[in-house]
């Protein structure tokens, strides 16, 4: 007999913003003023300041994107390739794993700052192959994320 699996799924918005130069040319046609060319040069040089803002609403991140606090320019929305949960994407990387455990046997709690980082390219770190986590299995004998 089917079945009917309802489940909520909370997604997340997160802006990454960086410092950096911009220099705007256009070629404009003399006759009639009409822009036919542009041209945007980006320049992040080391990119080490950086933001990450995070929102739980469209509206939200629309007021963000639409605010007039500082020249910006929005490259595009890409989507990650794995979901956040708690302070790790999933499904996690043995090192991300490794990482909880250790924060853990501290007596912290572990963040995803201090997981993950700041890098989203992270989000692309997957397991080749599952038994990738046979090398660590032992050491997650009990493993939990939160205590």
């Amino acid at each position: 007999m089917p079945k009917t699996i309802f489940f909520g799924l909370r997604v997340s918005a997160a802006v990454v913003s960086a410092e950096g130069k911009l220099t705007h040319h256009s070629l404009q046609n003399a006759r009639d003023k009409v822009v036919e060319k542009r041209r945007l040069f980006l320049d992040f040089g080391s990119a080490e300041k950086h933001t990450i803002r995070v929102f739980d609403t469209e509206d939200k991140l629309a007021a963000y994107l639409q605010s007039d606090t500082a020249p910006s320019m929005t490259i595009g929305r890409i989507r990650l390739p794995r979901l956040i949960y708690e302070p790790l994407y999933w499904p996690p990387t043995p090192g991300a794993l490794l990482k909880v455990r250790e924060i853990q046997q501290q007596g912290r709690t572990p963040t995803f700052e201090e997981i993950e980082g700041a890098d989203l390219s992270r989000a692309w770190d997957f397991l080749s192959h599952p038994e990738h986590l046979e090398e660590i299995r032992d050491d997650l004998v009990g493993f939990k994320i939160y205590p």
